[in-house]
């Protein structure tokens, strides 16, 4: 009887330091799995092609705004988003080149929407017109969705497209408000973009705030219509060779996340694998 119960407390002292074993590599890995599914989250939704339709027809649902219900994701909000589809809530995309941000823009401001691009702020915006207000995360990762902006410059480019038009804004300033601050929100006579995240990745009573005006709008369907466009096939040969190497930075950038999952993955199954050898051993040992 004595053999017996010393074996079983054998036993749960071993599934219990594999439990502390697995929740300890789950602490250490958690971090970087959250980071790399929400950016292919992202990158799956800009480079995902919805249509001019599709988009209006998503602009003209309701959607929900709830800031005090935002929260920064955990790897649990971040796993059970897989199974998500975001295609009814996406309006537009934002891209900052000089950050390297292309970001998915979705209606309403919500966790789910948040967990993967820019919301919107207030029900009626509309493009190009009036304070065009959006809201993203600071993560921990400051590559992920709103984290680059703290490094943004006065002069910067910011552009918004609906799959019609492109819009271009100009950063004219940055600021810091507090939480509670909504004359960021308020129109004040001109068509300007705005831009909030929290000012650290921490919990913060703070947020950062750029704030850019309208100085150009395109029609996507339509050629030459905008007079900065290039004039001779050594310009057009030239931006073109930019824009190319853009989309190759940001697809490097996706694949080398990718790749992090992939080995963080083969390094779990190969660390659990490694226990279940040991328990087995172990057991038989007991046995005997």
């Amino acid at each position: 009887m004595k053999k017996k119960r010393t074996r079983w407390q054998e036993i749960i002292l071993v599934i219990s330091s594999i439990l502390l074993l697995i929740a300890g590599l789950t602490l250490v890995s958690g971090p970087w799995i959250k980071s790399a599914l929400i950016s292919n989250y992202s990158y799956d939704y800009t480079r995902e092609t919805i249509t001019s339709s599709k988009i209006q027809e998503n602009q003209s649902t309701l959607g929900e705004f709830d800031y005090a219900a935002v929260v920064p994701p955990s790897l649990v909000d971040v796993l059970a988003a897989m199974n998500t589809d975001y295609s009814d809530q996406v309006i537009g995309q934002l891209t900052i080149k000089s950050l390297s941000m292309n970001l998915p823009i979705l209606k309403g401001t919500t966790n789910d929407n948040l967990l993967i691009g820019a919301g919107t702020m207030q029900e009626n915006q509309v493009m190009g017109m009036g304070n065009y207000t959006l809201i993203g995360h600071h993560m921990q990762d400051k590559s992920l969705l709103f984290g680059p902006l703290l490094k943004i410059k006065e002069g910067a480019i910011i552009q918004l497209n609906d799959q019609e038009i492109l819009y271009t804004y100009q950063v004219q300033t940055t600021k810091i408000v507090s939480e509670t601050d909504m004359s960021v929100l308020a129109d004040v006579g001109d068509n300007r973009l705005t831009l909030i995240t929290c000012d650290v990745s921490s919990a913060t009573n703070q947020r950062f705030v750029v704030v850019a005006t309208l100085v150009e709008k395109k029609n996507l369907n339509q050629k030459n219509v905008n007079t900065h466009e290039p004039k001779n096939n050594t310009e057009i040969m030239s931006k073109n060779v930019q824009e190319y190497q853009e989309v190759v930075s940001l697809t490097q950038k996706h694949e080398k996340r990718s790749i992090s999952v992939i080995l963080i993955g083969i390094l779990i199954l190969l660390f659990l694998g490694c226990l279940l050898f040991f328990i087995r051993k172990h057991y038989r040992q007991l046995e005997h």
